[in-house]
């Protein structure tokens, strides 16, 4: 099962535990940043994983996954956050619409004939709305 890395520090500890050895210094681990009694404050991946690679211990820089995992994670974020269903505002009443008659039992029927055959193209109706 395919472990979530948004809002969920732990992952990289699980990840790299020689790395990030009992939890410390964790990507995104915002409960400890943000506690005033530590007086760290809060930052943001890239800006972490810029200074893991470039402090003088250079464990992060020679482990091989570490920084292909993390730009494949900064990647699919960026992606996610700027990514969005662009539809003039003349357009958007009819869209509703349309997305409102989809059936769901439509979409996973379609869905399980696209896993059989990734190029499966839509034969009924309801499925080309």
């Amino acid at each position: 099962m395919p472990l979530s890395t948004s809002k969920n520090p732990r992952v990289f500890g699980w990840l790299w535990p020689t790395l990030f050895p009992y939890g410390v210094g964790m990507v995104d681990n915002n409960i400890v940043r943000i506690s005033p009694e530590f007086g760290f404050r809060e930052l943001d991946t890239v800006t972490h994983v810029q200074h893991l690679l470039n402090i003088a211990d250079h464990r992060f820089q020679v482990y091989k996954s570490f920084i292909f995992v993390m730009n494949n994670i900064i990647q699919r974020r960026q992606s996610f956050f700027k990514s969005r269903l662009a539809t003039k505002c003349s357009w958007f009443p009819v869209i509703q619409e349309l997305m409102q008659k989809v059936d769901t039992a439509c979409v996973d029927s379609y869905q399980a004939k696209l896993e059989q055959n990734p190029f499966a193209k839509p034969k009924l109706k309801a499925r080309k709305q």
